[in-house]
């Protein structure tokens, strides 16, 4: 090759050259991700540095070493407290929950003019000394075979074949408002017009909780731990609902009870039955009961579980994407006298509060 020829390059060298030039930025869901990460490492790494030898077995030292100890549980719980921060545009329940449990106002932000993105650099220090920590209960559950399948129907397929899964879900929601008669339906609507839902405060008005009474519970024909239900809503109007309750509540007990139940979810496929709503139960805070939110047997069915002080039509079907139940249900649980609470607000029907059987200071989903 004479000295004045150009090298030759290969289409496939070229076209590599070329990727590595276009290269997109990450996704901010990645990015969040390997920021976690680097925080998980960073604070591990402090803690080594902190601790006496021994690192590798933490639970020696409590009895051994209680201010090394201080240092590892004050470091873990601010490594907890940044991870809830970093994730909370992702996991906005999740993220209210572990500040809930830690006992701390909520505060988000990370920013440098505020000192936090600082501090995040010691993490031990993020919780005051002589800081008592809220009831701490496990933030997530073991997902049954079952469950697992559920969620692999849902995302299944390509993306036309989930937009027709969203659109026929859609269709049920618009059946749903035709044939519903409560006059609160037209006042909503009437709201909508002047109001978006996406523009409104996140509260409980949002939520439609009504009082129901299945009508007929039976085994899902696909699913060993689920219940179908026919509900009555009122206003002539029955919903078919799927419950993951067959583990914890028989059969025989599932028929002809008074329930809560969430009217105004987005319908959803639970295998191959449409859900077109949710009954709401308390569990205890280990997980190993569950128990039915309960109101008055003299209550009327169709009518609107009230909380005091939020006022307002409903949200005509809640936008999945804005995550209002999620956001609202991790203050939903049961008080010590067994009564059903969003805070200290009770449940309430004309006929009185709404309650469990018997499980106090559980949560409610």
């Amino acid at each position: 090759m004479s000295p004045h020829t150009p090298p030759q390059v290969s289409p496939t060298a070229r076209v590599s050259s070329m990727r590595r030039r276009r290269k997109s930025p990450p996704p901010p869901s990645a990015v969040v991700v390997r920021r976690s990460s680097v925080v998980v490492r960073r604070s591990s790494a402090a803690v080594r540095r902190r601790s006496p030898p021994q690192e590798a077995k933490f639970w020696k030292l409590y009895k051994e070493d209680k201010p090394s100890c201080a240092i590892v549980i004050r470091t873990a719980a601010g490594l907890v407290h940044l991870l809830a921060q970093l994730l909370e545009p992702f996991m906005p329940s999740f993220s209210r929950e572990v500040f809930k449990q830690l006992n701390l106002p909520l505060q988000f932000s990370l920013s440098d003019e505020g000192g936090e993105v600082l501090l995040a650099s010691r993490p031990w220090e993020i919780l005051p000394r002589n800081h008592k920590i809220g009831t701490p209960q496990p933030l997530f559950k073991e997902l049954t075979d079952e469950e697992v399948q559920q969620y692999k129907d849902k995302f299944a397929g390509n993306q036309a074949d989930r937009r027709a899964r969203d659109a026929e879900a859609a269709n049920m929601a618009a059946d749903q408002l035709k044939k519903t008669k409560l006059s609160s339906s037209i006042r909503c609507a009437a709201t909508s017009k002047t109001q978006p839902a996406a523009d409104r405060e996140l509260t409980l008005a949002r939520l439609d909780i009504r009082v129901g009474k299945i009508l007929k519970a039976e085994k899902h024909p696909n699913a060993d731990s689920l219940y179908v239900e026919e509900i009555d809503v009122g206003g002539a109007e029955t919903r078919t609902i799927v419950s993951g309750l067959v583990k914890y509540i028989p059969l025989e007990e599932m028929q002809n009870r008074m329930v809560c139940v969430l009217c105004n979810l987005k319908p959803a496929k639970m295998r191959d039955v449409m859900s077109q709503g949710m009954v709401l139960a308390a569990s205890s805070s280990d997980g190993s009961k569950v128990e039915l939110v309960e109101p008055p047997e003299s209550a009327e069915i169709g009518e609107r579980v009230r909380f005091q002080g939020f006022e307002g039509e409903p949200d005509v079907v809640l936008n999945p994407t804005k995550k209002v139940w999620e956001t609202l249900v991790v203050d939903l649980h049961t008080d010590e006298n067994l009564v059903a609470c969003y805070k200290d607000l009770p449940f309430t029907t004309d006929a009185g509060v709404c309650k469990v059987s018997s499980i106090s200071n559980g949560t409610i989903r």
